[in-house]
């Protein structure tokens, strides 16, 4: 019979904007994300408006991962 295991349950996030959160890392992203075509931080489709996050940068072997990370707008200025 195997154990039982304890579930935690885990704490909504914290409504922050976009362009507050802090960016993540390569790795896990979506194709729509890298691409600049969704939010970077919540997968949201970009529209007009999007703001640049700058650049991530990674490596995986020989393989360079950098992109250019876009997010939402401020919430104010949707």
């Amino acid at each position: 019979m195997p154990k039982p295991t304890l579930v935690v349950p885990l704490r909504p996030l914290a409504r922050v904007a976009c362009v507050q959160a802090p960016v993540p890392t390569p790795y896990g992203l979506t194709w729509a994300q890298t691409a600049g075509r969704a939010c970077v931080v919540c997968g949201r489709r970009l529209t007009s408006g999007a703001v640049s996050r700058g650049w991530i940068y990674g490596q995986h072997g020989a393989h360079r991962l950098d992109v250019e990370v876009w997010c939402c707008p401020a919430p104010e200025t949707r």
